[in-house]
């Protein structure tokens, strides 16, 4: 995981075309990390972003693409580094200020707690 150190990127929502060059020098600096002290080339690494994050603090995730990361990787969950790149080069600066993002949530998940505290019979989540 790369944890950048700049503040005001919190989330997804936060990145325009002015991060691209950022979110390719944090592509390309961990994937030359990651092929150093691990021999795995770009090819073999999936890096994501996840919407909403645990935490605050944009970051991105960079594992083997064999490995099973099950809820992590859930559709809606994480967003392809490469497709954010492209998303912002391509659609609009503000993509992902403007864009409805669709994600799920957990039985419990925080927010889902929040949301749903003061109804007495939770939707199902099976």
């Amino acid at each position: 995981m790369v944890l950048h150190r700049r503040r005001d990127l919190r989330s997804l929502r936060d990145l325009k075309l002015e991060h691209v060059p950022l979110l390719k020098n944090i592509k390309q600096k961990a994937c030359k990390v990651i092929n150093d002290k691990f021999g795995v080339t770009k090819q073999q690494i999936r890096a994501y972003i996840h919407y909403h994050p645990t935490y605050y603090h944009l970051h991105v995730h960079f594992i083997h693409v064999s490995v099973d990361v099950g809820a992590g990787m859930a559709v809606g969950k994480a967003h392809l580094l490469d497709d954010v790149i492209d998303n912002l080069e391509s659609c609009s600066s503000d993509y992902y200020k403007l864009r409805t993002l669709h994600f799920t949530l957990g039985a419990n998940d925080v927010l889902y707690k929040q949301c749903f505290a003061d109804h007495e019979n939770l939707p199902s989540m099976q």
